[in-house]
């Protein structure tokens, strides 16, 4: 039985890199909505947690009509200006606009490993797919969560899980709560600290069918990825 598959990643970079003048121009957005403070000694999971309220604070988008580019398959640098966007004109968002939204907010914090999950889930035979950015915090080991979802049990997760299949339990968890089968699961290679990269992120290396496996060894698949994910060649 396979358990979890290595795909290779679909977001190659594009020839000629025609994106890289633009990502050169990046810097650390002065936004309409309000950053939290870097106040001394705020910790990693306070500064994560004001990352969250101002994620929280574009509101979720309830309509159909999107706003900024959603688009995944293009240079990090271009997604980042896309985050920049959102602070500047502060319009409602949904999961994966959120998640540019904290990669961009989380930039430069090298003392975290940043992991895209997303899953797919069914209910009442209609299917839907959601997306986080889970983080790990290297000195201690532990993983939280940043996002956005209508429900606030699929989104932020404080710091305080010991291993990438705690937090993914708990997503599970929070899924079975609200009558969601999750069916699939999969997790990118940690995202690089660069406003300016050039190099698309790779948003499904691993990925994991609950349908044919069953969770104890899923969560052994989580946790080995998370273990070996920054040496895996995307």
């Amino acid at each position: 039985m396979t358990v979890a598959t290595l795909e290779p990643c679909t977001e190659e970079p594009s020839a000629g890199k025609k994106h890289a003048p633009e990502c050169l121009k990046l810097s650390l957005p002065t936004p309409q909505c309000a950053l939290p403070h870097s106040a001394r000694g705020q910790n990693t999971a306070e500064r994560l947690r004001g990352f969250q309220d101002v994620i929280d604070g574009l509101q979720y988008n309830h309509t159909k009509k999107t706003y900024f580019d959603v688009s995944k398959n293009r240079p990090l640098c271009d997604i980042l200006a896309t985050a920049q966007a959102m602070l500047k004109d502060a319009r409602p968002i949904k999961c994966v606009e959120a998640v540019f939204l904290a990669l961009l907010l989380t930039t430069g914090m090298t003392e975290l490993d940043r992991f895209p999950v997303g899953f797919k889930t069914r209910v009442q035979g209609r299917v839907f797919r959601h997306i986080v950015l889970v983080v790990r915090h290297r000195p201690t080991g532990l993983f939280g969560a940043l996002g956005l979802s209508r429900r606030a049990t699929l989104m932020y997760k404080g710091l305080t899980y010991s291993s990438m299949s705690s937090i993914i339990a708990h997503f599970r968890d929070s899924y079975k709560a609200c009558w969601h089968e999750v069916l699939k699961i999969r997790i990118g290679t940690p995202v690089e600290h660069s406003l300016n990269a050039t190099r698309q992120v790779c948003w499904r290396k691993c990925r994991v069918c609950l349908l044919n496996t069953t969770w104890e060894a899923a969560e052994v698949c989580f946790d080995n990825f998370a273990a070996c994910a920054a040496s895996i060649k995307i």
